[in-house]
């Protein structure tokens, strides 16, 4: 039986995939992609109702686990969905039930983040400029609570030093086996790769009035100065 022991968050296509991926390849670690987001955070029924739903199945699954720590993966886009006009309620609300839980945030620079989002979801660029400003907000309220926060740009381009600080952050050993993750058949097929490749860490374009709404955020996370 395992302890639901993590929680890996970030903005969608921001790079949750891949490090709950090497995760999950430690020998300790067993972590889920979004398991019960969909159908417990995404929906209408009272959000508190839903967040005790939602620990009480990761529980379980704790519970079923091999590994001496269970976790799951939680986009910002789910958590934001508990209250989308909230401003950081949604946080207060998903932490509230949510916070001794370790919890691993993981942001990706917001040019590479939005248009990835865009190409890969047909989303309009407004949607993912507005929802990745959301992730930093949700950044600078886990990073005051002690969470750990990553780059995606420091897990591609150092990988291992990384994944290092990840292990000691959450008190298990460095194991050479969490590399293999990115084969995980936990990830969609499209996202899976040999080895994890540092030119992923390159900045994307987008279109001068989607960089000048996320111009702020950008800076408040240090990607510009």
């Amino acid at each position: 039986m395992a302890e639901f022991g993590v929680l890996v968050i970030g903005p969608g296509r921001g790079g949750t995939g891949l490090l709950a991926a090497l995760l999950d390849a430690h020998p300790r670690l067993d972590v889920e992609l979004e398991n019960h987001s969909k159908h417990l955070l995404i929906q209408k029924r009272e959000p508190r109702q839903r967040l005790r739903l939602y620990r009480e199945r990761c529980e379980r699954c704790a519970e079923t686990s091999d590994a001496q720590i269970w976790g799951n993966k939680v986009t910002t886009e789910s958590i934001r969905a508990l209250a989308p006009n909230g401003g950081i309620e949604p946080l207060d609300l998903f932490f509230g039930e949510l916070s001794d839980i370790p919890t691993i945030f993981i942001l990706r620079d917001g040019r590479s983040c939005v248009e990835s989002k865009v190409r890969r979801t047909g989303m309009p660029y407004e949607k993912a400029a507005d929802n990745w400003r959301f992730s930093v907000d949700a950044m600078q309220y886990l990073q005051a609570r002690g969470a750990l926060v990553v780059t995606f740009e420091q897990l591609v381009t150092e990988p291992e030093r990384t994944l290092k600080t990840v292990c000691s952050f959450l008190t298990i050993p460095f194991s050479e086996r969490m590399y293999e993750g990115t084969t995980s058949l936990r990830l969609n097929p499209e996202y899976r790769r040999e080895r994890i490749s540092p030119d992923r860490a390159a900045v994307a374009h987008v279109p001068p009035k989607v960089y000048e709404s996320i111009v702020d955020a950008l800076r408040a996370a240090g990607y510009i100065r």
